[in-house]
């Protein structure tokens, strides 16, 4: 099991603001890159300790896109 199965059972864990991918968002939300009710996918890079450990925080710099509904 890694980080991103804790994610999915573990709300604390999945907002924490230690996660780059929260911050990211965060920020993207902040500068007006995208509404706080769109639907991002978030893709992290391969040496991320979130896909490595379950303890562990997103470290990587994740790609953050905005998924349109066709």
């Amino acid at each position: 099991m890694n980080g991103l199965d804790r994610l999915k059972y573990d709300a604390a864990y999945a907002a924490d603001h230690r996660h780059h991918h929260v911050q990211k968002i965060m920020q993207g939300y902040v500068t007006g890159s995208w509404s706080a009710t769109a639907n991002l996918q978030v893709s992290h890079q391969i040496g991320c300790s979130l896909l490595m450990s379950r303890k562990k925080y997103c470290d990587c710099d994740p790609r953050i896109i905005v998924k349109h509904d066709a």
